[in-house]
């Protein structure tokens, strides 16, 4: 099959820049979704070092000083599940940490907005007025250059737009 010379030279140039743009935005999803899984590994392996560990019953050489604090102060000593019988290990994605905060330190989910709070919010108040000040002002910018970035027919693209506001830089 014969192709034009002219028509290669348009199609390549066309064709090089949209395989770069694709090639570009792949390597970001995967890189992003290596960081994702890189930062959620470790707290999976602890949860599931939980499970094993307050969750069945084994034979544990507890020292006799740790289990006596243990059962004084009516903690959850590991290996003994069919004694302590614990909510969270029978829920459809059993959580440690979500147990832990609930029972023992009494926060959780929205827990944090009292009424008794309301002074730390009045401190937070001036740097979140800054904070949202400048993403107002920069949304424009922002979106100018996301979609320079997923339009295939543009050129050039922006990158150091966090240089562009003299505020982003103190924050």
């Amino acid at each position: 099959m014969y192709i034009p010379q002219n028509f290669m030279k348009i199609e390549g140039n066309i064709l090089k820049r949209l395989i770069k743009r694709i090639s570009l935005i792949l390597a970001f999803t995967i890189i992003t979704l290596f960081c994702i899984i890189f930062c959620i590994f470790p707290f999976d392996l602890f949860q599931i070092y939980c499970y094993k560990l307050f969750c069945t019953d084994f034979m544990s050489n507890i020292p006799y000083h740790v289990e006596t604090f243990g059962i004084e102060n009516n903690l959850v000593m590991f290996g003994k599940f069919s004694k302590y019988n614990q909510s969270w290990c029978n829920d459809k994605l059993p959580l440690a940490y979500s147990y832990v905060q609930n029972k023992y330190w009494n926060v959780g989910f929205l827990k944090y907005y009292q009424l008794k709070q309301i002074p730390n919010f009045l401190l937070a108040a001036p740097i979140l007025g800054i904070f949202f000040s400048i993403v107002g002002a920069s949304n424009q910018k922002l979106a100018k250059t996301f979609l320079q970035i997923f339009n295939f027919n543009t050129v050039h693209v922006k990158a150091n737009l966090i240089f562009e506001n003299p505020l982003l830089l103190y924050m």
